[in-house]
């Protein structure tokens, strides 16, 4: 895997972990 995939890759995951905390903070809300 090439370098920038792999940030890509990083960066994408890091989204979608700050994207599902916020739906689960607003179903607990």
């Amino acid at each position: 895997m090439s370098a920038a995939c792999q940030r890509i890759m990083t960066i994408l995951t890091g989204i979608s972990r700050s994207i599902s905390a916020q739906l689960l903070k607003e179903v607990s809300a």
